[in-house]
């Protein structure tokens, strides 16, 4: 496996890349920053879907020390919505909030170095729900500033946030 180049999918200058993950055999933590091409990258998104790994955590104290932007990813929040409700068997109303609290306070448990705003807990099937729109307004704030209008404008998820930060692009352009 190799890097992997992935068109946007209305912006032919926007790219996106699916790096392969550290601590296999082919790609050790010793050469990985070197194979991956790190400096070339603008930031970078770790994606677990269950909980982050020994290998992420290095990732993350790597790309922080190389004073680079990152964030966290946690996937599949609504399977384990579904999951918890299925064998859930307290008080009449289940309450949804509580299981996300728990997710997102299993990831903050794992990430000792992390801060509250790196992670983001999303679900692809239902991106307008949990933090997708958060992790939109991220990735557009901490675009770097000659790169931060198409960013905006490439943004396919359409919260109020993202419509708002079009806005503002737009009105910075008169």
């Amino acid at each position: 496996m190799h890097p992997t180049q992935y068109n946007h999918p209305v912006f032919p200058n926007i790219f996106l890349w699916d790096l392969p993950g550290v601590g296999t055999e082919r790609f050790r933590r010793e050469t990985y920053m070197d194979q991956v091409e790190f400096e070339r990258y603008d930031f970078y998104i770790i994606v677990c879907a269950v909980r982050f790994t020994e290998n992420d955590l290095w990732l993350a104290e790597t790309i922080r020390r190389k004073e680079k932007t990152f964030f966290f990813v946690r996937t599949k929040v609504q399977q384990n919505i579904d999951n918890a409700r299925r064998v859930y068997s307290g008080p009449p109303v289940f309450d949804e909030n509580f299981v996300l609290r728990k997710i997102r306070r299993n990831c903050l448990d794992s990430l000792p170095t992390s801060r509250r705003e790196e992670v983001f807990l999303v679900d692809n099937y239902e991106p307008q729900l949990y933090d997708f729109g958060k992790l939109a307004m991220a990735i557009i704030r901490h675009s770097p500033p000659e790169k931060r209008q198409v960013a905006t404008f490439g943004m396919c998820l359409l919260t109020a946030d993202v419509i708002k930060a079009k806005g503002e692009e737009l009105k910075n352009r008169i």
